[in-house]
C-alpha cells in the first residue's frame, strides 16, 4: 500500500489528507458519502486504511536507500569527471513536512547523496540553494515578473558556482527553470552554460537507460545533446 510520488507536490498532499481523513470523521464521512454517490464504492477510505508517515515515500528516498546498490550497478561508460552538479531542493518536500523529511532543511543534501552514488561531482552548498524556484503555483502567472526574477536571481548563483547540471525532485520547479530558462537568458542578456534534470532521470541514465526512449530527453526545452555528449553518451 506504499505510495512514491516523483512530485515534492503530490507528496505533501498526499500526506497530509491522509493525515486529514485518519483525524476527522466529518471530513471522511462526507468524502465517502460523495464517493457512495457516484457508485465508487471501491474507493471509500476506511480509518487508518493508510499511515501519512508509513506509507507515504518521496521517490527520492527511495533512491537514497538503495544508494549502495545503485553505485555498484552504475555502469563505467558514463565519466561525470569535470561535471559539476547540484540539487534543488523542493520546498514542498523540504518546508512542509519538517517531521518526515530527511535531512537538514537548512543544507539538504538529499539529491547530494543520490546523486553522488552515481558518480557525480556534486557541489553540495551554493548561495540560494534553499530558495524556491519561483514558481509559487500561480505566481508566475499572476505575477510574472518576480517569479522570473527569482528564478533568474538563483540560475545566477548556480553561474557563479560553475555548476552544469542541476538536479530536480519536484516536475514543476524543473519546468520553471527549464523551460523558462531560455526566456530569462533573452530577457536578462545572459547566457547559461546549465541543463536540467529530475533525479530520477539522472539516476536512470547513470545505469544506462537510453537518453530518448526511457529518459525523455528530447522533450526538455533545453537541449541536452551537448552536455550527454561530453559524458560519453551518445543520441
Amino acid at each position: 500500500n506504499n505510495i512514491t510520488p516523483m512530485c515534492s507536490t503530490c507528496y505533501a498532499i498526499n500526506k497530509e489528507a491522509c493525515a486529514l481523513l485518519n483525524s476527522n470523521d466529518e471530513v471522511r464521512s462526507n468524502i465517502n458519502s460523495v464517493f457512495k454517490q457516484a457508485g465508487l464504492d471501491d474507493l471509500i477510505y476506511e480509518q487508518n486504511s493508510l499511515d501519512e508517515v508509513d506509507n507515504f515515500y518521496h521517490v527520492v528516498e527511495l533512491f537514497l536507500s538503495k544508494a549502495k546498490q545503485i553505485g555498484k550497478l552504475k555502469l563505467n561508460t558514463i565519466d561525470f569527471s569535470g561535471v559539476r552538479v547540484a540539487a534543488h531542493p523542493a520546498c514542498h518536500y523540504y518546508k512542509i513536512q519538517y517531521d518526515d523529511m530527511i535531512g537538514d532543511p537548512n543544507h539538504p543534501l538529499l539529491i547530494d547523496t543520490v546523486a553522488k552514488s552515481c558518480g557525480a561531482d556534486v557541489v553540495e552548498w551554493y548561495e540560494d540553494k534553499t530558495l524556491t524556484c519561483g514558481a509559487g503555483f500561480s505566481q508566475l502567472h499572476v505575477n510574472r515578473d518576480l517569479s522570473l526574477k527569482v528564478t533568474h536571481a538563483k540560475l545566477e548563483s548556480l553561474k557563479n558556482a560553475g555548476v552544469n547540471l542541476l538536479l530536480h525532485m519536484c516536475p514543476n520547479c524543473q519546468i520553471q527553470y527549464d523551460r523558462y530558462q531560455p526566456v530569462i537568458e533573452k530577457e536578462y542578456g545572459t547566457k547559461y552554460d546549465l541543463v536540467h534534470m529530475n533525479i530520477a532521470q539522472f539516476v536512470a541514465l547513470a545505469l544506462g537507460a537510453d537518453p530518448v526512449k526511457v529518459c525523455g530527453f528530447q522533450t526538455h526545452s533545453v537541449p541536452l545533446d551537448e552536455f550527454l555528449s561530453r559524458i560519453g553518451v551518445s543520441v
